[in-house]
């Protein structure tokens, strides 16, 4: 049994390993240069989460830049170490080094836990962001349960994510075909290490949940013009909760609720061209035209 496992983990390693999950920078030549780019992905995510997104910025002139948030992906080992006083103070030092290397106008983006991370940065940098773009922003956990994370660390250690997923189900596969597509489900000992081994220590959680906090609690600081994409249909982040962050940072600019669920920049799913979209008129009106910074009155926005 233990051969097993630990070939299967050994198999999840070698996914997690190749170039595509490191962080990554994507340069641009100096004459297009129009200004610099700072991608975050999400908990339990990789920075080819927002590929689609660097490829976008680069495009538009931006030199771009996607960290890894520690504790993910090749550092998946270490993820119950994890605290959210390291992912504050990692993310910020990240930023500092990035600020201090590439001239404005600097724009933000975070997704889901990388939205909290964000929200971090534009409050406490000494050099803040420009210009900040939350996808799905991860303010507080969605299912009720995380009320009880405190205690239920100490009870339930783990919990198997991919436990119960049937891999032969034809709507199962097209996930994670959309989500995973390097991933050889098909291969057994990839479908031991799903079924088996893919654990998350509900202490983590119970860290994702107090950086998550902390996001909500600094978000009437922010000064920086912000635009917030969100899923309708999104059951990890709620719309109501980032309609209510959208209602309390000053800077607000624009706020836009479509028909999506939790997985916003995932170049496979069908309302990507949407969320690239909305993305690139925002960055060219709010930060390659003139920019007039104005919040929008919240009652503007109608109902989510």
């Amino acid at each position: 049994m233990q051969e097993t496992i630990s070939a299967d983990i050994e198999t999840m390693h070698q996914y997690y390993q190749q170039d595509r999950y490191r962080a990554f920078v994507r340069p641009v030549e100096l004459d297009v240069a129009n200004g610099s780019a700072h991608l975050i992905h999400g908990f339990l995510g990789t920075p080819a989460d927002m590929h689609g997104l660097a490829e976008l910025t680069q495009s538009l002139g931006f030199h771009t830049e996607g960290p890894l948030v520690p504790g993910m992906a090749g550092e998946i080992d270490a993820l119950g170490t994890m605290t959210a006083e390291h992912w504050r103070t990692t993310a910020l030092a990240e930023w500092d080094r990035f600020a201090s290397l590439h001239a404005g106008p600097r724009i933000l983006v975070g997704y889901s836990m990388g939205g909290a991370l964000a929200l971090h940065i534009a409050a406490k940098a000494a050099t803040p962001p420009d210009f900040l773009i939350l996808l799905s922003p991860f303010t507080r956990i969605g299912d009720w349960r995380g009320n009880v994370l405190p205690v239920a660390k100490h009870v339930v250690r783990t919990l198997n994510f991919f436990g119960d997923a049937d891999l032969r189900d034809a709507a199962t596969r097209d996930w994670f075909a959309r989500a995973m597509p390097e991933l050889d489900i098909d291969d057994p000992r990839v479908q031991r290490a799903l079924h088996h081994d893919y654990m998350v220590p509900t202490a983590a959680l119970d860290q994702l949940r107090r950086l998550a906090d902390g996001a909500r609690r600094f978000a009437r600081k922010i000064r920086v013009p912000t635009v917030i994409v969100q899923g309708h249909h999104d059951t990890v982040v709620l719309p109501r909760d980032s309609y209510a962050l959208a209602a309390v940072l000053p800077s607000m600019l624009e706020y836009h609720e479509i028909r999506a669920d939790h997985m916003l920049p995932y170049p496979g799913f069908s309302w990507w061209p949407d969320v690239r979209s909305l993305v690139e008129r925002a960055i060219h009106q709010h930060v390659l035209a003139e920019p007039s910074y104005h919040p929008v009155d919240a009652s503007l926005w109608g109902a989510p």
